[in-house]
């Protein structure tokens, strides 16, 4: 019996990341991209794309992130400054969720069985359990090494993350064929992920210390001295007393 080949996808306006292949095969990963594009353009890029991709190569499952969660809508309270706003722009929040009705709209015109992952799921299937609640920069660094450490080709953080959701995809339709990833692999990657993090940390702050404005003048090379040296002139003290 074949394998179930599986389509995942990490939807994006400015760049889908996409990762295909049999379950229990080396994955191929490749990107849609779609900056520079509007709105529509980005839905219509995306629409027509997976038209074609049927057409030529029928997947017998679409897996794809999800685009809303609970925690999508949490406001992050200043409780200081009594404010508060939304942890993701609503206008991205909606592209997303429109481009992902599109997905589910081709794939059930085409027959084909659609299912969203919850990012924290993926996350859980790929770095291990405790991993799920990762903030998005180190999650998606730790994509990437788990990725290496696999054998898996992902040229950018998108494609690693719809890896991450092949990955689970795998679990789901085949678990018995899916890859293996050990706490010492999940642990190797999180390892590595902090020092690229680190590294770009470094980088960052390099930058910033290039592009800060210089300091002004000082005392000493307004008045040629230190203002510790300046002699005090003649006059009336804030006591009333004459110097």
């Amino acid at each position: 019996m074949t394998a179930p080949h599986i389509l995942a996808l990490d939807v994006s306006k400015t760049r889908t990341g996409v990762a295909e292949g049999a379950v229990g095969s080396v994955p191929r990963a490749y990107s849609i991209v779609g900056q520079g594009s509007d709105d529509v353009g980005a839905m219509m890029n995306l629409g027509h794309w997976l038209l074609d991709k049927i057409k030529a190569d029928r997947p017998d499952w679409i897996f794809f992130e999800a685009a809303l969660d609970a925690g999508a809508f949490q406001p992050i309270v200043d409780w200081e400054g009594r404010t508060t706003r939304s942890q993701r722009d609503p206008h991205t929040t909606v592209i997303l969720a429109k481009m992902v009705g599109i997905v589910e709209f081709i794939a059930g015109m085409k027959s084909i069985p659609a299912r969203p992952v919850n990012a924290r799921t993926a996350r859980v299937s790929f770095f291990g359990k405790g991993n799920g609640n990762l903030k998005r920069e180190e999650a998606k660094a730790r994509a990437l090494e788990t990725c290496r450490l696999l054998g898996w080709p992902a040229a950018n953080d998108d494609e690693a993350d719809a890896m991450g959701i092949w990955h689970h995809a795998c679990t789901v339709v085949k678990p018995d064929d899916a890859a293996i990833i050990t706490p010492m692999m999940n642990l190797k990657a999180a390892t590595q992920a902090s020092v690229v993090l680190a590294e770009r940390e470094r980088k960052r702050k390099a930058r910033n210390r290039q592009t800060a404005p210089a300091e002004g003048p000082k005392a000493a090379d307004v008045f040629g001295q230190s203002p510790l040296k300046i002699k005090p002139q003649r006059g009336w003290t804030s006591r009333g007393r004459r110097r």
